[in-house]
């Protein structure tokens, strides 16, 4: 009496994770997109242009550059109000440090998913002394704060003072 065949696993069962070679020889489209991304000339005075770009490139619904103070300073077209998001984030990474300090390590990143199963992704960074956050929503399951480390860069070449306008 010959059974039913098993079922084909999975495509995530029962298979090993990539290395990190595999991994890096063939990127995520997400992180390809943000890593090759350049900030274009009016990016470098207008945050929201550079945000939405960002959102674009890594499918995020929406963008958040916040102080450790709890200050919202410049956010992507749609992300609604985010000065309660900033004043949150700020009160959460504190709450974060606090339980890391314990451990004796610095926290760079954190992931929420909510009940809708979206994710905010907040990565942290130091910018001429000052602690930054750059926040995404995104309802896209695999990304990650590596993909956040590609646009940091560029988030703080935009923010480095450049040349005088012209007047």
């Amino acid at each position: 009496m010959a059974g039913k065949p098993l079922p084909a696993p999975r495509k995530d069962e029962g298979e090993t994770p990539p290395t990190a070679a595999e991994s890096a020889a063939e990127p995520d489209p997400i992180s390809r997109d943000l890593a090759i991304f350049k900030i274009g000339h009016g990016e470098r005075r207008d945050l929201t242009q550079l945000l939405d770009r960002v959102c674009s490139a890594g499918r995020f619904e929406s963008a958040l550059l916040s102080s450790e103070e709890g200050f919202s300073l410049a956010a992507s077209s749609g992300a609604g109000d985010t000065d309660d998001l900033a004043a949150s984030l700020a009160r959460l990474a504190f709450a974060i440090d606090q339980a890391a300090n314990k451990e004796g390590q610095a926290p760079t990143a954190f992931l929420i998913r909510d009940a809708r199963d979206d994710l905010m992704l907040c990565r942290m960074f130091q910018l001429r002394g000052q602690r930054l956050f750059f926040t995404t929503r995104s309802r896209n399951s695999r990304t990650t704060s590596w993909d956040l480390d590609t646009v940091v860069p560029k988030i703080e070449e935009a923010l480095e003072p450049g040349p005088a306008p012209d007047t």
